[in-house]
């Protein structure tokens, strides 16, 4: 075979000008560099999913079987949740790994092919093709409940589902109905005892549960208490749990009502065991979900929301203090909640508003109202917070954060949620105080 030769002119010193002679010098090299192999280059989107997919812990769900057949689009929403939106709706910030829950709550969404599908078919809260959904999903449940799956796992996550969609949505009537069926489903399970054998699910039900009681006020449908558990996990991971006396509590804070206390000081050591935990040694995500579901039972028990309020200003003051501190750690974050809770705002205002007046004001007061103010911060006017919290620290001779921060931390508060937040309100109340003074 003849061997063709191909000339390029070039302008006599050995270099070439023209752009197409540079271009056919380059192509015909590369034809020899490559001769006999099979070049593979991979499209953008693969190397976009491959990217990806190094920054996910893809060895959590490598064990883990999915009941339906899953597309790398489908996995990538998967891995999506898990790294980003699970890492935001749980106190990541305090330390506390999600590796354990992320695993288990994977292996609840995806039980079998209904629950599976259930995880996809999201899109907005009143699309027409999520309204189709949910009534398909109605529909599947209905079916559910007559057959022999009435009470599985996976028909519960699917009322699960339901009654959390209704609740973003702020349809409680609709959210009431189904966490009715959820009762009772329970019931028929044995009760809260029978779901012990499904963690995750336990935990999902109670959080639920207490969910709708700070939204509509009402007692919650279950009890759970495991913060004798709590404190065993938390000694032997060498963590300390320590309460303060009664004795102190009284002295300091005075007379308040001895079941309200007792969770008070379990939540004040809380709290001091979480700004004193190191690096790598601190509570996991489950032990940690059944110290706040504890705490929030222990609270709604004493009193739902919607109670006639019957209690004195320093036990009102506590017990609002106590469920917003509990709310700012676990039911939101970076000052953002996806669900309404109306109803805590109007009963927090309608209890602070009463501390104005109030002479014997140890503290409590000013720490309700800050926690009040962090919780709330960014989605109401505060100005009438505000002025209480400027004339609390009046009241009490404060006239600096730093002065003011010695003062809220004898009370629950956690370092890194709680300081920036805290400082940032105390500085807006000042300010906001000083304009007043100007007009006037």
């Amino acid at each position: 075979m003849a061997t063709a030769f191909v000339f390029v002119r070039d302008n006599g010193g050995g270099t070439c000008e023209s752009r197409e002679s540079k271009k056919l010098i380059r192509r015909h090299v590369m034809k020899g560099k490559n001769a006999g192999k099979k070049i593979h280059r991979p499209s953008r989107l693969t190397q976009l999913a491959t990217r990806r997919a190094s920054d996910t812990p893809a060895s959590m769900f490598c064990d883990l079987g999915f009941p339906v057949e899953t597309t790398p689009e489908r996995r990538e929403i998967i891995y999506s949740f898990f790294t980003s939106v699970a890492d935001r709706l749980y106190p990541c910030h305090l330390g506390i790994t999600m590796d354990d829950a992320k695993r288990l709550y994977f292996e609840i969404l995806f039980q079998d092919q209904d629950t599976s599908n259930e995880f996809f078919l999201r899109e907005g809260k009143s699309s027409p093709k999520a309204l189709r959904y949910l009534s398909q999903t109605l529909t599947l449940v209905r079916k559910r409940v007559e057959g022999p799956d009435a009470l599985s796992d996976s028909t519960l996550m699917i009322v699960l589902s339901l009654v959390s969609q209704e609740q973003m949505r702020g349809e409680y009537v609709g959210a009431k109905v189904h966490a009715e069926g959820l009762r009772k489903m329970v019931q028929l399970r044995g009760g809260l005892d029978g779901l012990e054998g499904n963690e995750g699910i336990l935990l999902k039900v109670c959080k639920i549960d207490i969910v709708a009681a700070l939204q509509h006020g009402g007692p919650t449908m279950f009890y759970l208490d495991r913060m004798s558990k709590v404190r065993d996990v938390a000694t032997a991971k060498g963590l300390k749990f320590d309460r303060p006396s009664s004795l102190s509590f009284g002295d300091r804070h005075g007379s308040v009502d001895p079941h309200l206390e007792d969770v008070f000081l379990d939540v004040l050591a809380a709290s001091r065991m979480l700004n004193g935990s190191l690096p790598g040694r601190t509570l996991d995500i489950l032990t940690f979900l059944h110290l706040q579901i504890s705490i929030f039972y222990r609270l709604l028990r004493y009193c739902p929301l919607a109670a006639e309020n019957q209690r004195s200003d320093v036990d009102s003051t506590c017990h609002i203090g106590l469920i917003v501190f509990m709310m700012t750690v676990l039911l939101q974050h970076e000052g953002r909640s996806i669900l309404d809770y109306r109803l805590v705002k109007r009963h927090l205002r309608g209890v602070l508003s009463s501390q104005l007046g109030d002479t014997r004001d140890t503290g409590m007061g000013l720490w309700a109202m800050c926690m009040g103010g962090i919780w709330m911060a960014g989605t109401v006017d505060l100005d009438w917070l505000f002025s209480r919290i400027w004339l609390s620290g009046e009241r009490l001779s404060i006239q600096t954060w730093d002065d003011a921060r010695r003062l809220l931390v004898n009370f629950p508060w956690i370092n890194i949620v709680h300081d920036q937040p805290g400082r940032q309100l105390w500085e807006d109340a000042h300010r906001r105080a000083a304009e007043s003074w100007m007009h006037t």
